[in-house]
This record gives structure tokens, sequence and C-alpha cells, in this order.
């Protein structure tokens, strides 16, 4: 038998093994060392990888917020984060069971939904919330309610493409609410880990008003739409040359959520182009 031969056979009865295994071992064992690998050969430490791969609620939290998109060493030195559209707090409350951030600054503009966030995190002093909209302006804006609070935008639903939602794009209400830069809210804010971005197809205006922000952030995880469901809303295409000119490059995408048969968007991660993973050492306060 020759070298090569014998190494198909070994690796056969390898991958037998491993799929005897899979139908042996309990599925949540299994799963939890298959996570508990992969976080390790990205470079998580031995103590945080078994957190997470040993927890449903942090896995679940791993794969919810998509930071199982990214490098799994940098869940161990995340410091500043930015959550722009940050409902009722579920990603941040993600972030902060999977790392330590230093400071988190979440952004909701919903009149409906920013109490609940306001509550959620009123005895944490690491998490800052601002109730506004994120923009090319600092001024107000109209903002759509819709039934289901996640379909809520500035920009206002498109009434052909209702039955993508599941109706929960319908409006309920129109009001203003204020609009802020991130260039102005984050000017003191020297240096950013983590920006994630979800705003229903209104990203456009959002990097337009953060080059500053933009030059000082290492990873960003954004929402990228296949399907047009607001008025003059961002798609893929238009994101993706607007990420790279502002120094990015796409490292990762999500599997897409598919409704009725039609990709509807996936999460994007992009690196800023020469982005180590190491945390910046930042000023207190």
């Amino acid at each position: 038998m020759t070298q090569v031969e014998d190494l198909v056979v070994r690796g056969t009865a390898d991958l037998r093994l491993r799929e005897m295994a899979a139908w042996v071992i309990p599925h949540r064992l299994w799963e939890g060392r298959r996570r508990w690998s992969e976080l390790r050969s990205s470079g998580c430490s031995v103590r945080r990888s078994a957190r997470v791969a040993v927890s449903g609620r942090r896995t679940n939290a791993l794969v919810n917020t998509r930071l199982e998109l990214l490098p799994g060493r940098l869940l161990d030195d995340v410091g500043i984060v930015i959550d722009v559209g940050a409902n009722i707090g579920e990603w941040t409350a993600g972030v902060l069971q999977l790392a330590e951030p230093t400071q988190v600054f979440a952004f909701e503009p919903s009149p409906r939904v920013f109490p609940l966030l306001m509550g959620r995190f009123a005895d944490n002093q690491v998490v800052n919330v601002i109730q506004a909209a994120v923009g090319d302006v600092d001024s107000t804006i109209p903002f759509y309610v819709t039934e289901h609070s996640h379909n809520a935008s500035v920009l206002q639903p498109r009434a052909d493409v209702q039955d993508l939602l599941d109706h929960g794009g319908s409006v309920e209400d129109r009001v203003d609410v204020d609009v802020v830069r991130l260039d102005t809210v984050l000017a003191d804010v020297p240096s950013i880990d983590i920006l994630k971005i979800d705003v229903q197809g209104y990203e456009r205006s959002v990097l337009a008003g953060a080059p500053k922000t933009l030059a000082k952030t290492k990873w960003a995880l954004l929402e990228a739409n296949f399907v047009s469901l607001y008025d003059d809303d961002l798609l893929l295409a238009e994101l993706n040359d607007l990420m790279v000119r502002a120094g990015f490059t796409l490292a990762n995408l999500s599997q897409p959520y598919v409704r009725k048969g039609t990709a509807m968007f996936a999460d994007a991660l992009y690196r800023r182009d020469g982005a180590s993973g190491a945390r910046t050492q930042t000023s207190s306060g």
C-alpha cells in the first residue's frame, strides 16, 4: 500500500469514527465539543472557549449576535462596542454574556421600545443608552413605528413587499425623533473594536455621518439586504462598495435569512484593512 493510499484509508476510518461518535455521544455534548474546538482553533482562550461551549445560553448568544463570524480570539479582548439600532438590547445583552467590553454605546430611536432598552441596562455602568436615530445630520427626522419593532425604520416600508415581512412591517405611527452623527457622539472615543449597524436599509446615511468613526473601527457587523423592503434602502452591492471605500474588507458572511423562497438578508462582517484584533488601550470614563 502506498503512502497516499494509507493516508486515505486512515482518513476514511477517522471520518467513520467521528460519524459514529456523533450518533453515540449526546447531541449537546457533541455540539459543545465542536464549539470548543472551533473557538480554540481561532485563538480563543481555554477558559472562555469552555464557558461558551458548556453553556447553551452563551452558545445561543454567540450565534444570535453573529459574533461567531469573528475570530474567536477577539472575545478575550473586547474594548469599546457600538450598537446602532439596539431595539430592546438583545444584541448588547448577548455581547455581555460572551465578552467583557469596557464600554458599550447603544442607540435606539423608537419611543415604544427605548424605555425597555433603558430599563434593561439601568444598573449596568458599562452600557450607555442613547435615544436617537443615527444618520448624517444632527437634527430630527420622521421615524416609522411598525407592528413589529424590529421592522421600524427612518425609511418607509414598501407596501408591495409586506408579505415578505409577514405583515410585521405595517406602519402604526410616524413620529419625529432625534438623529445624531456617530462622529459627533463618539468624537472622544479613541478606538472601537466592534461596530454593529442594523437600521433596516438606512446604512447609507449612518455611514455618511461616520467617516471618523469608521477610521478608528476595527470590525463592523452590518445587516446586508438582498431585497428592497423600504423606500430608498441600501442593498448589499452598494453597502460593500461603501465599506471598501472606507477601508474595510468583507471578512465573513452569515447564512442568508430566507422567507417564502427568497433570500432576504445576511449579516456581513467587515475588517478594517490592517486590523489585527488586538485591543488599543483606551482611556477610562
